[in-house]
């Protein structure tokens, strides 16, 4: 993982957001490791802790969290990490 630019693709999705997404711990833990930038947004001003959180894995958001992700970055439709899950958990 370059941690200057670790696109993955034209919505600048990077690796780390999509193994905190598919909930793969090891992954996470090796690409954090590898300094990925853990606020980086995608084309939309989402994070991995965003996409996370809408999936509600309390163990991958603390690792997030604990590596420097911050909770209260907002996306480009104004919502963070926290508003993501408790609309998450309404339903």
């Amino acid at each position: 993982v370059n941690s200057t630019n670790n696109q993955l693709d034209e919505s600048e999705i990077t690796p780390l957001m999509v193994a905190a997404e598919s909930h793969c711990a090891e992954i996470v833990e090796i690409i954090l490791k590898a300094g990925a930038l853990v606020n980086r947004k995608d084309s939309s001003g989402i994070t991995a802790l965003m996409r996370l959180s809408r999936w509600d894995s309390g163990t991958l958001i603390q690792k997030l969290i604990k590596n420097g992700a911050q909770v209260e970055v907002r996306n480009k439709r104004g919502y963070t990490a926290l508003m993501a899950a408790s609309l998450n958990s309404v339903g």
